[in-house]
């Protein structure tokens, strides 16, 4: 499953369903695919520019985002977490982890 999906994906930004340069676009289309696909636990991209977005499966049924948009002026990694749903996001402020991508 995870090779059809990332497979799936790559098309469809080769086709222009998505932005590649605006990766928080893709976030809601990561909710949609976790919840028709629960034995994935979370999707992920990048982009040469160094955004980075990744859409992970939380306790309590919701969705863990952790996005970073270079088009922001910090430039930081931020978490978010989202009901069930992927709606109603908290914003949990800057990340600062070991295991976050390098900029």
């Amino acid at each position: 499953m995870p090779e059809f999906v990332t497979r799936t994906n790559a098309y469809l930004l080769r086709a222009g369903q998505f932005s590649s340069t605006d990766l928080s676009t893709l976030d809601g289309h990561f909710v949609e695919q976790l919840r028709l696909f629960p034995e994935l636990t979370g999707l992920a991209i990048a982009n040469e520019a160094g955004a980075f977005l990744n859409v992970a499966r939380s306790d309590g049924g919701g969705f863990s985002i952790r996005q970073r948009n270079v088009t922001a002026t910090d430039g930081l990694l931020y978490r978010y977490r989202t009901d069930s749903n992927g709606q109603n996001a908290a914003a949990e402020g800057p990340a600062r982890s070991n295991y976050d991508p390098p900029r």
